[in-house]
């Protein structure tokens, strides 16, 4: 049987950031990928001879992205609604509550081995070995595959663990496309949430800004190279003229991704605001696979 077990993984942060203002964008949508098909819901395990491994994971995921998505900003991890699935091992039930209970954190979702909600999956392949099975499933993330290994007990295929795949290969054309969107994204989801940060401070005693208190050293948006960038900024002593995020000297409604080009160790976005000819250059360095932070702010020079 393929051994990854999920325990294994660091856990640092609360399960509840996967939800947050400031939470960190780790895969890029992309927009070939199929949608999720129709939700399939089964209350009682299925039977055997009506049951293959595809269709378990077909239903639990159908499952698991309806439940995450809905309106109401529901957890099927915090919920424990996990716990009442037919598809799922007994083993693999114990060790979600364990992951839970345990004295770490986790700053993932354990079933997605990700971060963040996709909006749909695909599966791909089907590798059967006696009692044993694997499905291979891809989202709408940029190279977000997973590995989805089953067991047969008592005649039905249940989920047995859950990790990450290799992802297809995919044409040179292909992967810069996927790393310019899952750039631009990443770049789009701070600016989103952090006039929304300064629209929701004002007022609150002085301008607002997400320098105030070091701030800026906990957003997860900012790769850290930035972060020191800022922090010796500050220490320097001299004024700044403008935001540094924003390269203005006040908040514009809205802020969007105007232009993305390929550069060194990373993306250059060129960002325009509601303020007329108002445009600045934000540069993105992925992390890790998927991760794009922000490691740079600078004006437009003509």
């Amino acid at each position: 049987m393929y051994k990854s077990r999920i325990l294994t993984m660091a856990l640092v942060t609360s399960m509840t950031a996967l939800s947050s203002g400031c939470g960190v964008i780790a895969y890029a949508r992309e927009a070939e990928v199929a949608q999720a098909p129709a939700v399939i819901i089964r209350e009682t395990a299925p039977k055997a001879e009506h049951t293959t491994p595809d269709l378990v994971v077909q239903s639990f995921y159908s499952w698991y992205l309806s439940y995450a998505s809905g309106a109401e900003g529901r957890n099927p991890m915090v919920d424990g609604a996990y716990r009442d699935r037919p598809e799922l091992s007994a083993d693999l039930v114990a060790e979600m509550d364990a992951l839970l209970n345990g004295p770490d954190r986790v700053n993932y979702d354990p079933f997605l081995q990700a971060q963040d909600v996709p909006g749909s999956f695909e599966l791909h392949e089907v590798v059967m070995d006696g009692d044993s099975a694997r499905v291979v499933l891809s989202t709408d993330f940029a190279g977000h595959v997973l590995a989805i290994d089953l067991v047969r007990h008592d005649g039905a295929w249940l989920i047995d663990e859950i990790g990450r795949a290799d992802a297809p290969e995919v044409s040179a054309e292909a992967d810069l496309g996927a790393r310019l969107s899952g750039a631009e994204q990443g770049a789009q989801a701070f600016y989103d949430w952090y006039l929304t940060f300064l629209s929701e401070s004002e007022g609150e005693g002085g301008p607002p800004s997400l320098l105030n208190d070091g701030a800026y050293k906990r957003c997860p948006y900012l790769a850290p190279s930035f972060i020191e960038e800022l922090a010796a900024q500050l220490d320097s002593g001299e004024p700044l003229m403008a935001d540094p995020f924003l390269c203005a000297q006040d908040i514009p409604d809205w802020v969007r991704v105007e232009q993305a080009v390929e550069a060194r160790n990373g993306v250059q976005l060129t960002m325009v605001s509601s303020f007329a000819e108002h445009r600045f250059n934000v540069f993105m360095r992925e992390m890790t696979p998927g991760q794009w932070l922000v490691d740079g702010v600078q004006p437009v020079v003509d």
